[in-house]
């Protein structure tokens, strides 16, 4: 079969905050350099961009005292995760001045009306307020977007990444990438003297998610980091906010402890929460609402995630709660998988241990581990998004192009083709179950789905192929985690 070929010195695989952060940053750091950008939509799109909020937050601490205290919030939530301490460090002490980079771009911050920035606290550090917002996404887009063109950057819209081409010689490396055209399917083989994966996290592989905007999101970059060698860390670990299924609308558990409040329970029947518990159970869960409240996500390994296990056992079939508020009003609503916490295992660089392969955004981890405090992910999007692009241009200084190891990614394609009509019911089959079983640490059937998934890998074609692999990654971590001793204390934990 025919392709086209394309190089660059930087490849860098997605326009996201993390990935226009690294672009720019490569084409700053090595002038002349050729640095090509590419995304599957020209447009704003994922997390970073997409928002249904409109905003975004960044931890911005502004004295060393508040940096130590940030340093210090952001490892204690790393339990039961996975955390770098070095990788933690860095991203405080070098936030404040990736925001007077954004400054510098012309983001729109929330303020007084009077020039001065608000400040907030973030989820899970409700006594500091560390966090500032920017707001108007689709105009941020616009302002990197204008930044990395005004430095060179080639931005290639329309192609989806299929996988990362390995490097011929003896260790693990990436030469590049093998792209796809999603307006004609057509393959390009770009080869690459430096590869920065910033594809985004794992969410888009549940029915219920908030990665909105234009086109199509897959989830599928934990497959591509470990066809490529890099290892994986915290992939279990996902954001889960409760929200209503079609809006995507924020929702919070406070409603449950409502008087007048109805819920739909898994047999059908209408019944008040107060009756679902006896007293003291019942007593113990409001106990635990003013922790709660101090976070939008549900949490791993804190008591008051109890509460958010009690909502999850009333899920239906499909992963949602039906809830009746006071007025009469039914709403649908459902953990919706936000942003992963996971991603490759990377250095203060951004260096996946694979030669010639860096990693930031969601595709990174380490530097946050189970939990992590509002506002972090962005900044680590532009703290290590930089680090990785100087990194990346550094070693495409004086390098040869390095030579390919195969030319035909049959690992992806195969003899299949490209096509494979069943494979929308199938996503659609894996998003449902992902939701149903793989939601707030587990849930009833995850060991059971999880096997399944083993079983019948290699069976679709590319799209399923690739989502697929990631979610095993994803279910793999998590059974793994359901099967070591629970660490908080409740009489209603459903057991995956």
């Amino acid at each position: 079969m025919n392709y086209s070929r394309m190089q660059a010195d930087v490849l860098v695989l997605g326009a996201g905050l993390a990935g226009m952060r690294a672009a720019w940053a490569a084409a700053q750091a090595g002038p002349g350099l050729s640095v090509v950008l590419v995304s599957a939509q020209a447009g704003p799109s994922g997390s970073s961009f997409a928002n249904p909020n409109n905003m975004l937050g960044m931890q911005v601490p502004r004295t060393d005292q508040e940096t130590e205290s940030l340093v210090r919030e952001v490892q204690d939530l790393a339990r039961p995760g996975r955390v770098d301490p070095r990788l933690v460090d860095i991203l405080a002490r070098e936030a404040r001045d990736r925001y007077e980079d954004l400054r510098g771009l012309g983001l729109r911050f929330k303020g007084d009306g009077q020039g001065v920035v608000q400040r907030q606290a973030g989820c899970f550090c409700p006594d500091q307020a560390g966090a500032v917002i920017f707001t108007h996404l689709a105009q941020a887009h616009a302002a990197f977007s204008a930044r990395v063109q005004d430095l060179g950057v080639r931005q290639l819209p329309g192609l989806r990444v299929r996988e990362l081409v390995p490097g011929r010689g003896n260790g693990v490396s990436v030469a590049g990438a093998w792209l796809e055209s999603r307006s004609d399917r057509s393959l390009v083989l770009a080869r690459a003297k430096a590869v920065v994966l910033a594809l985004g996290g794992p969410a888009p592989l549940f029915s219920f998610n908030l990665c909105r905007g234009q086109g199509q999101a897959w989830g599928d970059s934990y497959a591509i980091l470990e066809a490529a060698g890099a290892r994986l860390i915290n992939a279990g670990y996902l954001q889960f906010l409760w929200g209503e299924t079609v809006s995507g609308a924020f929702w919070s558990l406070d409603e449950l402890g409502r008087a007048g409040v109805l819920v739909r329970t898994p047999d059908g029947r209408s019944r008040k929460v107060r009756d679902l518990l006896d007293k003291t159970e019942f007593e113990r869960l409001a106990s635990l609402a003013e922790a709660r409240r101090q976070h939008c996500p549900a949490a791993y390994d804190r008591p008051d995630a109890d509460l958010d296990r009690f909502a999850a056992g009333l899920l239906d079939s499909r992963g949602v709660l039906k809830v009746r508020d006071p007025e009469g009003v039914w709403r649908a609503v459902a953990p919706l998988a936000h942003a992963g916490n996971g991603g490759a295992r990377v250095d203060e660089w951004g260096r996946t241990g694979v030669d010639g392969l860096y990693a930031c955004g969601e595709c990174a981890s380490g530097m946050h581990g189970a939990n992590r405090v509002g506002g972090a992910m962005v900044l680590a999007t532009q703290v290590f998004g930089r680090r990785a692009g100087e990194e990346a241009a550094r070693r495409a200084m004086g390098r040869a192009l390095p030579l390919v190891g195969r030319v035909w990614p049959e690992s992806v394609l195969g003899e299949r083709g490209r096509e494979d009509a069943g494979d929308f019911l199938r996503l659609a089959w894996l998003k449902e179950n992902m939701q149903r079983h793989a939601v707030l640490g587990g849930r009833p059937g995850l060991s059971g789905f999880h096997a399944r998934l083993a079983e019948i890998q290699g069976l679709g074609g590319p799209d399923f192929d690739l989502a697929l692999r990631s979610a095993r990654a994803v279910t793999s971590a998590l059974v793994q985690e359901a099967a070591r001793p629970a660490r908080t204390c409740s009489s209603i934990t459903a057991a995956a």
